[in-house]
Formats: C-alpha cells, structure tokens, sequence
C-alpha cells in the first residue's frame, strides 16, 4: 500500500501517527499525502531535510497542513 511507503520514507525522521493519501485529486494531477508526527520538533527535523529533495524522479514539496485557524503537527 502507497501509506506504507510513504510512512517508510517519512518514518526516518520521527514517529508517524497516520498518514492519509487523498483517492481523489479533481484540481490537480499531482500527489499528495498528509501525514502526523507524534512530535513537533520531528516535523520540523522532516521539513528541513525532505523539503525540496528528489523522491523516485519527483521533487517533493514538504509544509505544515493548515486548517481554519490551526496548524496541526
């Protein structure tokens, strides 16, 4: 399953909670995941080295998930 893989790569840097992988992507093509670190700071360590990096030919993009008024970790 694609949530293990990503969890796989993404578990290096910290514990993951969960990761949830849309099925549909109506406005754009492209992939994406949402993941939950148990730790703030292990966010922070993912961002910092994953950001911007080369996964299977792709450069990936890596931020915080805002929703409404709060920023989950």
């Amino acid at each position: 399953k694609s949530w293990r893989w990503v969890r796989s790569i993404l578990g290096k840097y910290g514990k993951v909670v969960d990761v949830v992988i849309p099925k549909k992507r109506r406005i754009t093509r492209k992939k994406f995941a949402f993941l939950r670190f148990y730790f703030k700071n292990e966010v922070v360590r993912a961002m910092r080295r994953l950001n911007g990096s080369i996964i299977l030919d792709k450069r990936i993009g890596v931020n915080l998930a805002k929703f409404g008024n709060r920023t989950t970790y």
